[in-house]
């Protein structure tokens, strides 16, 4: 049977493994727009891995614990991870908090602090009630839940904190992708809907409530419209057997290789084709032979570019830059024209 929830043991290596959270299942399954790592998941479940609180992490904090209205005690408890160490030493020694100096990543959250409490409906949208609980059983498990903004019977709000609103390259869709979709938001709206209503009857709208750590801060509430939410329930719905499966060991996890865990903890034991690190198409699909055709014909037919004999340079092309140079019919003929578009701010 599964603990009771409270604000205390929500986090707890306990509470983990007898409940199914939004960020436990995107740890596992990823999301619609990129992939995860099992392995990492699993040993994240089991509490194998420390929780670190990057920079990045205490700065989203910072901001949560001001709307929860327990700013005090956060900045007390890291006060040596917000504040620089001279403001530290004098304030040890003058115990006077005025003294206390944050750091500059901190005067970036105090500043998103004032943008967003300037604001009227950002303010209204995060005057719900604060980190409500809830559970409900879903799709054969117990989930949790803990709403940043709960308006009951109206609306839940989440407060995000992002570097940017930008687009965000997707590797697994090979595409450009809001950043909701790419960080599983609509996944976290999806699930704390459905577990709103479970509790009490009512489907409610899911809100972002977003600020980002730009210059200036730029910051939107966001509805999530009920057909991404559903798109994002179903794939709660499709994977979510598989998830248990890993979690509760009756399916080895799979490590992606890719992540910052699968590198730190990387071992060779024999070499790679190249073939394996080709990109897909776009579809799934590794390298379509006509393209390797192709970049061959242009290789091997390159006698003339523009209609006038070329002499083969140094490196075994033509022209003045090879056949994949700057001129001539080759020049339009890029890797990423062969192999979908490319990032471009990324």
């Amino acid at each position: 049977m599964s603990i009771a929830l409270t604000n205390e043991n929500y986090y707890s290596d306990q509470a983990n493994a007898d409940y199914m959270s939004v960020s436990q299942f995107k740890e596992f399954a990823g999301t619609l727009m990129h992939t995860a790592c099992e392995d990492v998941a699993l040993k994240n479940a089991k509490g194998l891995i420390p929780k670190i609180m990057t920079t990045p992490l205490l700065v989203g904090s910072y901001i949560d614990s001001f709307y929860e209205g327990t700013l005090g005690v956060f900045k007390k408890e890291y006060r040596d991870s917000l504040c620089t160490k001279t403001s530290i030493k004098a304030f040890e020694k003058s115990q006077d908090p005025n003294d206390l100096q944050l750091l500059a990543d901190f005067k970036k959250a105090e500043a998103i602090i004032e943008k967003t409490t300037s604001d009227a409906l950002f303010s209204e949208y995060m005057s719900g009630q604060k980190q409500v609980i809830m559970s409900a059983k879903l799709f054969g498990t117990d989930w949790k839940i803990k709403m940043d903004s709960y308006f009951p019977g109206d609306k839940i709000v989440d407060l995000k904190i992002m570097r940017s609103m930008d687009p965000i390259w997707s590797d697994k869709c090979r595409m450009k992708s809001d950043f909701i979709r790419y960080w599983g938001y609509d996944i976290q709206g999806a699930v704390y809907q459905k577990v709103v209503e479970i509790n009490t009857g009512k489907k409610l709208p899911f809100y972002i409530a977003c600020a980002t750590k730009e210059d200036p801060t730029n910051i939107e509430i966001i509805q999530i419209e009920q057909k991404y939410l559903d798109d994002a329930l179903a794939f709660v719905e499709q994977n979510i057997a598989h998830v248990l499966d890993v979690k509760y060991g009756r399916v080895a996890a799979v490590a992606c290789g890719n992540c910052y865990w699968c590198r730190k903890n990387k071992k060779l034991k024999a070499p790679i084709f190249m073939s394996t690190i080709v990109p897909d198409n776009g579809h799934g699909d590794k390298e379509d032979p006509s393209v390797h055709e192709a970049m061959m014909s242009m290789m091997n037919d390159s006698d003339t570019v523009n209609g006038a004999s070329q002499p083969a340079n140094e490196f075994g092309g033509f022209g003045a830059f090879g056949t994949f140079g700057t001129f001539g019919p080759a020049a339009a003929l890029t890797p990423y024209h062969l192999f979908g578009d490319a990032p471009t701010n990324e």
